[in-house]
């Protein structure tokens, strides 16, 4: 059994308004950006052969500096990345289109009106072209117009003619071709809805490259090139949700908001539906994304900050901390960047943040039972008296936590190691439009103790019958003990058994798979199981079924 090394979190969010910019993997920001300075769109390319599925027009050269990846298997003509690149398009359009009800892309000869020029018909045009080792794709404007209720945009593709160019994918150029091929579709589909001014730009790129790295997600749930840019992100949790920071590339990997949003609020049967997204950016055609996304949520009986104090717990319920209760693939998202503290006496900090912001404090456990004692105080002066803290109970069995909200200010213990595996203390609402000041202060308190002998929890095993799977055997560890399970015959002879010392709070999931000793299944009948935990002994019956 793995012992996991528990750790104490402190948490501090801001909530409130939002800023701007830079780029990587998708080119469409810096295609907006030109299309203000210039004000018209850039001219497509000129390619010589195109290729054409029900709703795309593929144009691509198989020769020169264009050259797209040239296997050919099956030997007509057609290099087997522009075909496949027809499939994966019309997989992304019957998913967003005829699965979930998005509008369609506006028609490329909206407009305009010489369409000579712009793939002779209303199929939404894809270039293939030598972009260097760095892009996937961008989304080009054509043309833009302002409707009754606001600015909308004809758009095509331009994708990376040959994906081993990038260098996560020099062997194979599929994977990323699908997931290009997802999201570029979705910016012309965002661009059916609302297609940012200049002036709007900053309330809007986050969230379009975020919820366009979501549809990759969606449409090609395998691929999960995504991963690439968490890190970048969980670096960074002072940079607010839907802000572009210079220099910093917090869009791609914001991803998991957008993902923690379909996942909190979708069924529990399905990892997520799609529609709360699809919802989001119906309400973005009147709204900037931020209200769009607060007023969905009200729909749902629910707000912008409810669903922010989850997603900073989910967060950093990710790598080692993860459970099967939060992220789907959570285990495999970075945790997110902490400052790590050690309290001898006391610790002071200071910081500064943003709406939307967080900080993390990390605390490893002591080799004592002392609590901690903390108070967040805050120099900002116009922060509304309704800014509070978030206590959240990290316990792995709670998976959920308690919060507990108590004012800034107020001085509030975290207790003793036996009893939390960490807490975390989040500044929730505030009505400043800018940036506040804050400071914490930590001090160790033996008042806040909880004694050694604190009960451990010993919990019923699952599934009971079983048939044909693996039996579980939950058991909370709030103090140190040894930790034994044995299984027996009805007849009294011993076929399994279990021992582990542990020194730390873990909740342990001891599983046995209906084997004996020697590794052979057992045969169908009753079986007697005994767990010890220190003093504590529980015995019952397992049903096992073959």
């Amino acid at each position: 059994m793995k012992i996991i090394r528990i750790s104490t979190f402190i948490v501090l969010i801001g909530f409130s308004n939002i800023l701007l910019g830079e780029s990587a993997k998708c080119g469409t920001q810096q295609a907006l950006q030109n299309y203000y300075t210039k004000g018209r769109a850039r001219q497509s390319l000129d390619l010589p052969l195109s290729y054409g599925t029900e709703h795309f027009k593929l144009w691509y050269d198989t020769t020169g500096n264009d050259a797209v990846y040239p296997t050919d298997t099956d030997d007509d003509g057609i290099p087997d990345y522009i075909e496949q690149a027809g499939i994966y398009l019309e997989h992304a359009w019957s998913i967003v289109i005829d699965s979930l009800g998005y509008k369609q892309p506006l028609p490329d000869t909206l407009w305009i009106p010489d369409t000579a020029d712009f793939g002779g018909d209303a199929r939404l045009d894809v270039y293939f072209s030598n972009m260097g080792s760095g892009l996937y794709g961008k989304t080009e404007l054509r043309a833009s117009h302002i409707d009754s209720i606001c600015n909308k945009a004809t758009a095509y593709i331009e994708i990376q003619s040959d994906m081993t160019r990038l260098e996560s994918y020099a062997d194979n150029p599929f994977p990323p071709l699908k997931v290009t091929c997802a999201h570029e579709f979705f910016h012309t589909v965002q661009f059916a809805y609302h297609c940012p001014t200049d002036a709007e730009y900053s309330n809007f790129i986050w969230w379009m490259e975020a919820t366009a790295v979501f549809n990759e997600e969606f449409c090609y749930d395998d691929i999960n090139d995504y991963y690439l840019y968490l890190k970048e992100f969980q670096e960074n949790p002072q940079v607010p949700l839907f802000v572009k920071d210079a220099g910093i590339t917090t869009e791609y990997g914001g991803v998991i908001f957008p993902i923690f949003l379909e996942e909190f609020y979708s069924p529990d049967s399905v990892r997520f539906t799609g529609y709360l997204i699809e919802r989001i950016w119906e309400l973005c055609e009147y709204d900037s994304p931020i209200y769009a996304v607060d007023n969905a949520l009200t729909e749902l009986g629910s707000s912008l900050m409810e669903a922010y104090e989850n997603f900073t717990y989910w967060r950093m319920r990710t790598d080692d901390q993860w459970q099967p209760e939060f992220f789907s693939e959570g285990a495999n998202y970075p945790l997110p960047e902490m400052d790590s503290v050690q309290i001898e006496n006391e610790f002071t900090d200071n910081f500064t943040s943003r709406p939307l912001a967080t900080k993390y404090y990390l605390l490893p456990y002591t080799y004592d039972d002392n609590g901690i004692i903390a108070n967040l105080s805050s120099s900002t002066r116009y922060i509304s008296s309704q800014l509070e803290v978030m206590r959240i109970e990290i316990s792995q069995s709670s998976p959920l936590g308690g919060f507990d909200l108590v004012e800034l200010g107020d001085t509030f213990g975290i207790a003793g190691r036996w009893q939390y595996r960490a807490i975390a203390y989040a500044s929730l609402l505030y009505s400043a439009p800018i940036s506040a000041d804050f400071s914490i202060w930590l001090e160790a308190d033996d008042s806040l103790s909880i004694p050694i002998n604190a009960q451990n929890r010993i919990h019923l095993p699952f599934p009971n019958p079983c048939d044909n799977g693996t039996v579980k055997f939950p058991i909370d560890i709030i103090s140190p003990t040894d930790v034994s399970v044995h299984i027996f015959t009805p007849t009294g002879e011993n076929i399994w058994n279990f021992t582990e010392q542990l020194y730390l709070p873990d909740y342990l999931e001891i599983n046995w798979n209906c084997t004996n000793s020697s590794g052979m299944k057992v045969a169908s009948g009753i079986y007697i199981y005994k767990i010890e935990v220190g003093s504590q002994t529980k015995l019952g019956k397992l049903f096992i079924l073959r």
